[in-house]
């Protein structure tokens, strides 16, 4: 029996003998675990746990084994090399995992167990390598890297055959394996940062293509590659230390913007005006003197970027297609409107920054 008037300062073990009490769970622990529970009386298939300050998966996720979507972002997750597979591995039936903005410096190895992922997103640790067995995960169709501080892409990733998005952002001089170019599949690739010599010439199997991000990059020239990429709707090469623009960009009749800004030292070519599918154009900060004369054709405009450029005079080829009104203050965009049936499609434009 316990004496009523002593304060109790446990649990009766079977023995009846007080034990010291667990520590609390802090708040945000509680949560998941309240969220967890609810998913395993649920049967849920996707779980948010994202921002919580977790430092460990907590154990009790091993049981939703019906889970299809997991968000593990924002919180401090990391293991070590030593460490067991952990809960993660239990997960076989997961297609999406989000582990952005965590703590890991190497990839979780419970992910080699998943196999049946579609969606990865690692982006916002800090992973100095990758590891081969990476391009095991075929059924990866997005692949989220960014911002990890590697150099090098193992070469298995071109055995990722279904991957349609990979993001590489925020890797400077990150070298490519000519694998890459297995990746035939690939729509949307970002490679900000990357120096030339970085990206190989198997680039140019990559037909599918409809998004590249190659900014930042001290390219001096577009590479070659880049006009296989017939179904590009985006294109952003801004950053990029071009000395000119090649004729063979006004070819790529699919795309709809187009960033050319801080090539300060580029020739522009009369062939852009080809381009009749833009909508968005950028040729900020590129120390034009004037407003070439081929963007009447660009119809479809909606966005032009022209600030910080010493323009001269409208061309005779566009006057009485511009109206010039008053800048706004602080604004960088001159944005267009279309004229009524009855006038050129060229639009009004209110000019700004």
């Amino acid at each position: 029996m316990i004496d009523a008037g002593v304060p109790w300062q446990g649990r009766p073990t079977r023995r009846g003998r007080p034990v010291a009490d667990p520590p609390p769970l802090a708040p945000d622990a509680e949560t998941a675990g309240r969220r967890i529970e609810a998913a395993r009386a649920g049967r849920a298939v996707a779980l948010d746990l994202a921002g919580l300050h977790l430092t460990d998966v907590p154990e009790s996720v091993a049981e939703l084994g019906e889970l299809r979507r997991l968000d593990l972002s924002r919180n401090r997750l990391a293991v070590a090399p030593d460490d067991p597979p952990g809960p993660l591995a239990e997960l076989t039936a997961l297609t999406h995992l989000d582990l952005s903005g965590n703590s890991y410096r190497q990839v979780p190895p419970a992910l080699r167990a998943l196999t049946a992922l579609t969606h990865l997103d690692l982006a916002g640790n800090d992973i100095p390598v990758l590891p081969p067995w990476l391009g095991e995960l075929a059924t990866l169709r997005y692949l989220n890297l960014r911002a990890n501080g590697f150099h090098r892409l193992p070469p298995s990733v071109g055995d990722l055959a279904a991957l349609t998005h990979l993001d590489l952002s925020g890797n400077r001089h990150v070298r490519l394996p000519g694998a890459v170019g297995n990746l035939i599949a690939l729509t949307h690739l970002r490679l900000p940062g990357n120096r030339r010599d970085d990206l190989p010439d198997e680039l140019a199997n990559l037909t599918a293509l409809t998004h590249l991000d190659v900014s930042y990059a001290p390219l001096g020239v577009l590479p070659d590659w880049v006009r296989a990429f017939t179904w590009l709707t985006y294109l952003d090469i801004s950053y990029a230390e071009l000395q000119a623009v090649p004729d063979w960009l006004g070819d790529l009749g699919t795309l709809t913007t187009l960033n050319l800004a801080f090539n300060r030292k580029a020739r522009l070519p009369r062939t852009l005006g080809n381009l009749t599918a833009l909508t968005h154009l950028d040729l900020s900060h590129n120390d034009l003197d004037a407003v070439p004369d081929w963007l009447a054709n660009l119809t479809a405009l909606t966005e032009l970027r022209l600030a910080g450029n010493p323009l001269g005079p409208v061309p005779d080829r566009l006057a009485g297609r511009i109206l010039m009104t008053d800048p706004e203050p602080g604004a960088d965009t001159w944005s267009l409107r279309q004229f009524e049936a009855d006038r050129p499609d060229w639009g009004a434009v209110n000019r700004s920054g």
